[in-house]
């Protein structure tokens, strides 16, 4: 008597996304959404307050969701690639041609870091202190393009200390929103 198995195969593949290579493809199309939706919030609401930065609150929110909820290296920079690629049409540009390679140097930066930082524990403060240090890459890529162009540096109206420190301080606020709302979707 030969022995055959009649039992039911178990499935391997899910029928949502057949392979990973879809399941590749999804999570990149996603981020690159994602950051496209940060660029249109960026665009659209306005903040009544006259501090530099002010829209880093909500930017590196959805930038920090993304890079939270992906397991890609360069989640971040697929983020920025969508949110640069909204920049470089006029109705998203906000008058600086400079603005998508900068906002791609902040998702390469961020990537770098949060890898960097791979090892310590995924707290409130260091995505805070993450997102903060990447949004105040802003006013450092326009002081270096500044000089570099001998362009008007209009982000330096305030002073040399307030656009570092507003950066900063916008940027760690999304940076910790981001987490809560990692945090409450898992």
């Amino acid at each position: 008597m030969n022995p055959t198995n009649t039992g039911l195969l178990q499935r391997t593949i899910s029928k949502v996304t057949p392979n990973s290579r879809v399941q590749l493809l999804l999570e990149v199309i996603f981020l690159f959404a994602l950051g496209a939706l940060a660029a249109v919030l960026h665009a659209r609401l306005r903040i009544p307050l006259s501090l530099p930065g002010r829209h880093g609150m909500i930017f590196m929110a959805v930038i920090i969701l993304g890079r939270m909820t992906s397991g890609l290296t360069s989640a971040s920079f697929i983020s920025c690639l969508g949110a640069s690629t909204l920049m470089l049409s006029a109705a998203f540009s906000f008058g600086d041609p400079f603005n998508p390679l900068i906002y791609m140097g902040l998702g390469i930066f961020l990537d770098m870091a949060y890898r960097f930082t791979f090892s310590l524990k995924r707290s409130i403060f260091l995505m805070g202190l993450l997102a903060g240090i990447t949004w105040m890459g802003i006013p450092a890529f326009r002081l270096l393009i500044g000089l570099f162009t001998q362009l008007p540096l209009h982000s330096l109206r305030h002073g040399p200390v307030v656009p570092f420190l507003s950066h900063f301080v916008f940027g760690f606020a999304g940076g910790v929103l981001g987490f809560f709302m990692n945090s409450k979707i898992k």
